[in-house]
C-alpha cells in the first residue's frame, strides 16, 4: 500500500484514485521544515508503506524565516504543522529568501531521504515554478532540475507522467495542485 504526504491540494478522491491510504489528517499547509512531517514519514514507514511525499512550494509558510535562521545549526524543523490561509507572505519572496529556504529544506531532504532511502519525491510546486513558467526567481541551485539530479534515485520525474506533455491538463485548480499523483 502507498502512503501520500503532501500539501492540502491533495484531495482525498485523487489519493484514493492512485491506490493510495491517505493516513494522516488533511491539513491546510504543510511547511517542509513542520515537525509532523517527519512524524509522518515515520509512522508510514513503520507501518510498511511505500513513501511519496509530495514536497511543498519552499515558500510554503515563508513567515517562519526568521525562525528558521535562529534554529541551532542541528535542528530542522520547527513545531507543529505551520500551516495558514496565507501562507506566503509577498514581502518574503524575494531571491534572498527563496535562497534561504531553499537551503534549509535542502538539508531536511537530506536528512528524510538518508532515513528513508525508498522515499520518492514528487516536487509538483518545484517544476510548476521552475519548468511550466515563462520567469522564475527561483535560482537554478533550487530549481526542479537540481532537485531531479541531487536526489536521482528518489525524485518521480514529472515529465514522465504527463499526459500528451499536457501538464495544464493536468491541473485542477488555481493552486496549481494535480489531478493525478
Amino acid at each position: 500500500m502507498n502512503c501520500v504526504i503532501g500539501p492540502s491540494h491533495l484531495a482525498s478522491d485523487m489519493i484514493a484514485s492512485q491506490n493510495a491510504q491517505e493516513l494522516f489528517e488533511n491539513y491546510n499547509i504543510f511547511a517542509i521544515w513542520s515537525d509532523v512531517i517527519p512524524k509522518y514519514l515515520k509512522a508510514a514507514h513503520e507501518q510498511g508503506f511505500e513513501i511519496t511525499w509530495v514536497v511543498s512550494n519552499w515558500l510554503f509558510y515563508n513567515q517562519d524565516i526568521n525562525l528558521i535562521e535562529a534554529l541551532p545549526v542541528d535542528t530542522l524543523f520547527l513545531p507543529g504543522t505551520r500551516g495558514s490561509r496565507n501562507n506566503m507572505c509577498r514581502e518574503l519572496m524575494e531571491t534572498k529568501h527563496i535562497t534561504i529556504l531553499a537551503f534549509h529544506t535542502i538539508k531536511i531532504l537530506d536528512y528524510i531521504v538518508e532515513r528513508f532511502p525508498k522515499i520518492k519525491l514528487v516536487f509538483w510546486c518545484l517544476y510548476q515554478r521552475t519548468r511550466n513558467t515563462v520567469s522564475t526567481s527561483i535560482p537554478y541551485d533550487y530549481s526542479y532540475d537540481a532537485m531531479m539530479n541531487r536526489y536521482p534515485h528518489n525524485t518521480v520525474n514529472i515529465e514522465e507522467h504527463l499526459i500528451e506533455n499536457n501538464l495544464n491538463s493536468q491541473i485542477v485548480s488555481l493552486t496549481l495542485g494535480p489531478s493525478k499523483l
